[in-house]
């Protein structure tokens, strides 16, 4: 079976369809790309200066650890129960909540107060 195709039907169409999401949309919107040990680099460091290690934040949640791991990856997002049973662990003040938490993944992302329409 020998299958074409008109590869500049299918750009002209791409492009018209980009035109039109472009088009109607006010701001595009940024893409953080972060390295997930970075994004949790400020966690670990918590835990290892405590002298804990994934295991055993793994049985104090509890998780099994490839639940965790999988948190501490990015491919499962984290619980707000799980967040502030860490911090409690941690003996962090929940004010810090975003900074070993951060908001999309983002380390260097400032929660900003958005103006009312």
């Amino acid at each position: 079976m020998n299958i074409q195709i008109d590869t500049d039907a299918l750009a002209d169409a791409i492009a018209f369809r980009l035109a039109g999401v472009i088009k109607n949309q006010e701001q595009p919107q940024p893409v953080a790309v972060t390295n997930s040990t970075e994004t949790f680099a400020k966690l670990r460091a918590r835990y290892r200066e405590l002298g804990y290690d994934q295991s055993y934040l793994s049985e104090k949640l509890p998780l099994c650890p490839s639940a965790l791991s999988a948190r501490f990856t990015d491919k499962q997002p984290w619980q707000i129960n799980e967040m502030y049973k860490i911090m409690d662990l941690l003996q962090l003040p929940y004010e810090q909540l975003h900074e070993y938490f951060p908001k999309n993944g983002n380390p260097l992302t400032m929660i900003k107060a958005r103006p009312h329409e």
